[in-house]
């Protein structure tokens, strides 16, 4: 409620969760929820697993994996940058994001509810899956941007890797 009341005078503000290193509270998840659909709210850019809760709640999670990394393609031809790398990915969550108690309260993990209009994958995988995509959430049109993997937004890969362009659009 705080951070909503201080980004009402901003026309479009963009509030940014990147990886972070202590999980996010279930109030913490509601508020950042309640930015992304309520009149005063912002824009969302979460990435990387350590944000995969706030992402569950509009419906999808990261599958990390430690060992194993994929390329991450551009749809176009390749920029002649250098390659980035992902070690996560994002996938439909099919989990229930709204469990009310008995007596009929949000749990405390629950998530508030969200109408997800359009979904739109910027960058895959070489293998197809999705490591950048961009929400649009009803009732304002909020864009809330999901990354795998924080990666993708570090120095390395915005200076010299073939997805910099899409990055650097999607977020700015």
């Amino acid at each position: 409620q705080g951070l909503g009341r201080t980004l009402q005078g901003h026309r479009r503000a963009t509030v940014a969760v990147l990886a972070p290193a202590r999980a996010i509270s279930p109030a913490e998840r509601r508020a950042l929820v309640r930015l992304a659909v309520d009149p005063a709210g912002a824009d969302l850019v979460l990435a990387g697993q350590g944000a995969g809760t706030v992402m569950r709640c509009f419906g999808y999670r990261v599958r990390r994996s430690v060992f194993d990394s994929s390329r991450v393609v551009v749809g176009e031809p390749a920029t002649g940058r250098g390659p980035v790398w992902t070690h996560g990915d994002l996938v439909p969550f099919r989990g229930d994001t709204s469990a009310p108690s008995r007596a009929g309260r949000e749990e405390e993990g629950a998530c508030p509810p969200v109408v997800v209009l359009a979904t739109d994958t910027l960058l895959g995988t070489e293998d197809g899956r999705a490591a950048m995509m961009r929400l649009t959430v009803a009732p304002h049109g909020r864009t809330v941007l999901l990354l795998g993997d924080a990666a993708l937004l570090r120095n390395r890969a915005l200076r010299g890797g073939d997805v910099a362009p899409i990055v650097a659009e999607a977020v700015l």
